[in-house]
């Protein structure tokens, strides 16, 4: 984390980043959800600036889009969240595609659909800022479909090319399109750059004059330890080495959103992602589409034990949360409609009747190869080709293929002891005579 227990800073406004994960979005619900508790005020109104990436934007639908009967509250707390969370995991498919992605989206939308319905971005509490990518975009891929709402004016601005009554449930669809997991949606996918949330915090900074003093937090998720994906990539096979690769370059995207963060908001950011303990037992699995029940106890526990052991950076910074937020609420014109200052719960729809279609359709691995590799990711393999160069051309690398070939080679004359037992190798190897052949 980059501030310690003992600092209690009151900066003038908040931003949140709602990262991606999948399941592991249930780690960032859990800690929102505990400081609604601790502050009695819902996420909309702690996190009035917010920027998502895949789950973080169902996430962010599901606790900044107004309830239909009740326009100036959230559509469900972070608690009411957390109890159809897993419902909502469950229905992602089972198998990661790698050849050919055959993975149904519609039990996944069917039960998005029922919380997100016909709302639209003009509709959203605050200023949320989505993600995803273009195929075929190339330098352009990032698409950010957004609301801004500006401190001073309270006036609320789009995109050009997401106006004001873009749907909600096209760009949650749009991204969440994982290659291995859900195909392009209308010609997006899921991709999770470092500059996907650096131009969103740019943007959210720029909406406050220089002397404001912003802080930057990022909410949730976990990952493994960083030392044992140092070790897959040093002494594991050649196919793990190679998908090692692929997470070393994703852990690369998040700590350059940190390091933006650090640097745009004066070292005052809060990241409150988890790296698993070192001898931690039982943990939870990391990959994204992992929904097994006893999952969403582990991260349970895990949130839970990670806040027990940080009490004092949570309590302060709920407590700056609380002071911002109640400022906010009574200066600021664009929460002066009516949204009262406490956490609102109204009935969820009931989601009973979903639960037993499941997600079993039959697929392969990387759905990305299958689902053509097109202009807007050539920029991506062209940069994991050269790396994977790079690293493979490199002397741990290649001490571990030149004992390869040694054992290569020991096991050829092996062989060929075995086959040959009773020849005598010297003879076969000298040349023949063809004369002394002749009858």
């Amino acid at each position: 984390m980059a501030i310690s227990e003992e600092k209690h800073i009151i900066p003038d406004y908040f931003v949140a980043q709602f990262p991606g994960g999948g399941q592991r979005g249930f780690a960032t619900v859990l800690m929102l959800d505990w400081l609604e508790k601790q502050t009695g005020l819902p996420t909309h109104q702690l996190f009035p600036y917010v920027t998502t990436g895949s789950v973080g934007m169902l996430i962010a639908a599901a606790l900044y889009l107004p309830h239909p009967n009740h326009p100036n509250a959230a559509r469900m707390s972070a608690r009411q969240l957390l109890d159809v969370f897993p419902d909502i995991a469950a229905r992602t498919p089972k198998k990661a595609a790698a050849i050919i992605n055959r993975n149904s989206r519609e039990p996944f939308a069917d039960i998005i659909r029922i919380f997100i319905g016909d709302a639209e971005l003009k509709d959203l509490l605050g200023t949320v800022f989505f993600s995803s990518h273009e195929i075929g975009g190339v330098s352009q891929s990032h698409k950010t479909p957004k609301k801004i709402i500006h401190p001073v004016s309270g006036k609320a601005e789009y995109s050009d090319i997401y106006p004001s009554n873009t749907k909600i449930m096209d760009i949650a669809l749009a991204g969440t399109a994982l290659p291995s997991i859900f195909q392009a949606y209308d010609g997006h996918i899921d991709l999770a750059f470092s500059q996907t949330y650096a131009a969103s915090l740019l943007t959210i900074r720029r909406l406050f004059s220089a002397e404001a003093q912003g802080a930057f937090v990022r909410v949730g998720n976990f990952r493994g330890q960083a030392e044992k994906s140092r070790q897959r990539l040093y002494s594991s096979g050649y196919l793990t080495q190679s998908m090692a690769l692929f997470d070393a370059i994703s852990d690369g995207a998040y700590a350059q959103t940190i390091g933006f963060a650090n640097e745009l908001f004066k070292g005052l950011s809060y990241n409150l992602e988890i790296e698993i303990p070192k001898g931690y037992t039982d943990p939870p699995e990391i990959k994204a589409n992992y929904s097994h029940p006893h999952q969403f106890i582990k991260i349970r526990v895990l949130v839970d034990k990670y806040i027990s052991d940080n009490r004092k950076l949570f309590e302060n910074l709920a407590d700056s949360l609380k002071v911002v937020a109640l400022e906010r609420i009574k200066n600021y014109p664009e929460t002066s409609f009516g949204i009262p200052p406490y956490i609102q719960e109204f009935p969820l729809p009931d989601i009973r009747v979903l639960n037993s279609i499941s997600n079993d359709t039959m697929s392969y691995m990387f759905g990305l190869a299958a689902g053509k590799l097109t202009k807007g990711v050539v920029k991506f393999v062209e940069y994991t080709a050269r790396s994977a160069f790079e690293y493979a051309t490199s002397p741990p690398v290649m001490a571990l293929v030149k004992k390869g070939n040694d054992k290569l080679n020991s096991g050829l004359e092996s062989w060929e002891r075995k086959l040959l037992p009773s020849m005598d190798r010297r003879k076969i190897s000298a040349p023949i005579n063809i004369e002394e052949n002749k009858p």
